[in-house]
């Protein structure tokens, strides 16, 4: 592992790259703490979702925490053999939560009806402080177990976390913590995320080896 981290940041500006990513993704995360607490006390509306009315929200926190916390873990520590793989990650995230601010900025939405809130304890403990319910349009949960499935290149991985994408989805669309909406265009965002950071990143290098020819 060392190997493939000396490797990369031998490279100053990979060393620049991956400072500045891990300072913008520690920035956004505070402003999105704040910004839940404003979407927390804001009005909204309740959709119609026919699906969710045929069966009783089950309380699924345990297990949906064990598997999403016990993904990021492990995702980390596979991605930690590959640098840019993790930079990418981190990136994508970092995309991810801004158009979730946005997604979250123009659709005001209320709980689905008999829905038991997710209660995540690190959002609690080091994020906002109290019980996030209406940070629903689109699942964060959801879009960031599918970004570790993008970014993972081991095929059986890669598989192992699409399931695990899926299993936590299932989960929390039976507690009723989403509408399926939420849950149905998180990956989206997840994967546009990811294609605009790819691209991005071609654009740069492009214009970096153009500069040196």
């Amino acid at each position: 592992m060392l190997y493939y981290w000396k490797s990369f940041l031998y490279n100053k500006r990979n060393k620049t790259i991956l400072i500045i990513s891990i300072i913008s993704l520690f920035l956004l995360l505070f402003i999105f703490s704040k910004f839940l607490i404003y979407v927390e006390n804001r009005h909204g509306v309740v959709l119609e979702d026919p699906l969710m009315k045929m069966f009783t929200a089950i309380d699924l926190n345990v297990p949906i925490f064990i598997v999403i916390y016990g993904s990021l873990v492990s995702g980390v520590i596979i991605l930690m053999r590959s640098p840019e793989n993790l930079l990418i990650g981190i990136q994508t995230y970092s995309l991810m939560l801004i158009f979730r601010i946005l997604g979250m900025y123009i659709t005001p939405l209320d709980i689905p009806f008999g829905s038991i809130n997710l209660q995540d304890p690190l959002v609690f403990i080091f994020g906002t402080g109290q019980i996030i319910t209406k940070d629903l349009f689109f699942s964060g949960h959801t879009a960031t177990l599918f970004i570790i499935f993008l970014v993972m290149k081991n095929k059986k991985l890669k598989l192992v976390y699409l399931f695990l994408t899926i299993t936590v989805a299932i989960m929390i669309y039976l507690q009723k913590a989403h509408y399926l909406l939420d849950i149905l265009v998180a990956p989206f965002v997840s994967y546009t995320s990811y294609r605009i950071i790819l691209n991005l990143k071609r654009i740069i290098l492009k214009q970096h080896y153009s500069i040196e020819e």
